[in-house]
């Protein structure tokens, strides 16, 4: 029964591991869509400049309406990897604790 309750013991000092091996796939998932919205960014200057040279309507509303999709996902991207961030760190300090 000792070494039940020890085996037991070190599962659960294993699943604060995995929790933060996790959160840390999080994290770079949200470091991805924070580099998407950086291309974003990129695409809506590109589209914004083109739309400066051809001087046309439809180009114009284009190049606002990525601006405007751009300027709008960045921060909520950033914020996540922020936050993804401090999460895996509360993570592994438990699972150090542990």
């Amino acid at each position: 029964l000792v070494g039940l309750g020890l085996l037991a013991l070190a599962v659960l000092a294993v699943l604060p591991a995995l929790a933060a091996l996790g959160l840390l796939a999080l994290a770079g998932l949200a470091v991805l869509a924070a580099l998407a919205a950086l291309g974003l960014l990129a695409l809506a200057g590109l589209a914004f400049l083109a739309a400066l040279v051809a001087l046309a309507g439809p180009a114009f509303l284009a190049a606002t309406f990525f601006a405007g999709l751009a300027v709008g996902f960045f921060p909520v991207a950033l914020g996540l990897a922020d936050l993804d961030a401090v999460l895996v760190l509360a993570a592994v300090f438990v699972a150090a604790l542990v």
